[in-house]
């Protein structure tokens, strides 16, 4: 039990966790550029659609980020998180106005 101990202690001396964690992550060079949201009130169901399949691959890429990089700060953490949800939420408010659209044309 305390050579499993030791051996732990030093690869976590090492450093080695996150580097293998990291090892298959690319690196983000950039930050990934927010996707805009369509005016549901006008657009079509395929702009809805690309907006959506856009919107879900901008979460996808900061949620692999993040999950591939754990030691990164608190404060770049949130911010990436904070980017994906307003993000997430600009395009749900956009669905709610094309839904309200679709009932309003189908109760005429």
């Amino acid at each position: 039990m305390k050579r499993h101990l030791a051996l732990i202690a030093t690869v976590l001396s090492l450093n080695l966790v996150p580097q293998v964690a990291t090892a298959a992550c690319p690196e983000l060079k950039a930050w990934p550029e927010r996707p805009p949201a369509p005016d549901g009130r006008v657009a079509s169901q395929e702009e809805m659609s690309r907006a959506g399949d856009a919107v879900r691959e901008y979460v996808a890429t900061i949620e692999h980020y993040l999950d591939c990089r754990p030691g990164r700060t608190l404060l770049l953490h949130n911010r990436m998180v904070e980017l994906a949800e307003k993000s997430a939420e600009a395009y749900n408010l956009e669905v709610r106005h094309y839904n309200a659209r679709q009932e309003a044309i189908a109760a005429h």
